[in-house]
């Protein structure tokens, strides 16, 4: 019987872990909105305990320019 209580105590201390993790990666990143001096919205997320540079860009074009009905 004493092997079910530790498969239980297993279980529990894995679920605290698992829990605790994903609450402190939600709090890890602080977003932030900047604006350029030539008037660029855009949103800077730091997290500095992964190294890597990510940047994605969109802007307005194609269909969604024309004029309606055409």
């Amino acid at each position: 019987m004493p092997h079910i209580y530790s498969r239980y105590f297993l279980a529990a201390v894995g679920s605290i872990i698992l829990f605790l993790s994903v609450v402190v990666a939600v709090n890890a990143a602080d977003i932030k909105e900047v604006t350029s001096p030539g008037g660029i919205n855009a949103w800077l997320v730091e997290e500095r305990s992964i190294p890597i540079v990510s940047l994605n860009v969109s802007w307005r074009g194609g269909a969604s320019l024309d004029p309606a009905g055409k």
